[in-house]
């Protein structure tokens, strides 16, 4: 995925969400079913990621300094670390119901869920399952739909647990934006039909208040992924750490 790409008019705007109870929209399950099949075929996913944004009063230098390398599968598994200005800050890896989260400078190691561990980092819970379903373009993670409606040259539609809206980009429908539990999601820029660039916020009103953007660069989709990118090598020297105590001194606080 290149950093550069757009995806025209689109690239660079929050859609603003359509209100009421808008048209009947009788396709809307057919172009459904054609944008999550693409989605689904994501079974594996590598890229490094660039960041920018704030979590709550804290800004977050920018794509040049703040790098994530991710990897995360189907089977919900997830690799993950950052780094700032090139010095490795924590790394987590492991699985939906149990990941390890280990902080370099404090020496300090965090297990819980995965979700559990991003919404105590950054205020947001985004697990595997989720976090797959945001990069490969569709943001639920339901493959059915229970209600669509037309707002102009919009389509939303409910799935699952997560509001979804369409719009036609030179004949094919994709995935705009969507709206989750916790959080909504921006695609700002596609390239080769992939998110090349992406917001991601928490809902209105929520505390803290999360607003990132992410960059994507050398994505690796369906690509054998080894055994090591889900696992984290702690020191013996490292203490235990209480998802309380990651809450009350992360990011997100």
């Amino acid at each position: 995925a290149g950093l550069a790409a757009s995806a025209g008019a689109c690239a660079g705007r929050l859609l603003v969400r359509p209100s009421g109870l808008g048209a009947a929209a009788p396709d809307g399950a057919a172009r459904w079913a054609a944008v999550v099949d693409a989605c689904r075929n994501v079974r594996t996913y590598r890229a490094r990621l660039g960041l920018s944004g704030t979590v709550a009063n804290r800004h977050i230098p920018g794509f040049a300094s703040a790098v994530l390398g991710l990897a995360v599968t189907s089977a919900g598994e997830i690799g993950l670390e950052a780094r700032v200005s090139g010095q490795l800050v924590f790394t987590m890896a492991g699985t939906a119901d149990h990941a390890r989260l280990f902080l370099v400078e404090d020496q300090r190691v965090v297990d819980a869920p995965a979700d559990t561990i991003v919404d105590a980092l950054i205020g947001v819970p985004i697990g595997p399952a989720r976090l797959l379903a945001v990069l490969a373009g569709c943001v639920s993670t339901s493959d059915g739909m229970t209600e669509a409606a037309r707002y102009g040259d919009v389509l939303r539609v409910v799935s699952g647990d997560t509001t979804v809206f369409l719009e036609d980009r030179n004949g094919a429908w994709a995935v705009r934006a969507g709206d989750a539990p916790g959080l909504q999601v921006d695609y700002q820029a596609v390239d080769s039909g992939r998110p090349s660039r992406l917001a991601i916020r928490s809902t209105p009103g929520a505390d803290p208040r999360v607003s990132i953007v992410l960059h994507v660069d050398d994505a690796e989709i369906n690509r054998p992924l080894p055994a090591s990118v889900f696992s984290v090598r702690v020191p013996d020297t490292a203490t235990p750490m209480s998802i309380e105590e990651l809450r009350a001194s992360g990011a997100a606080r």
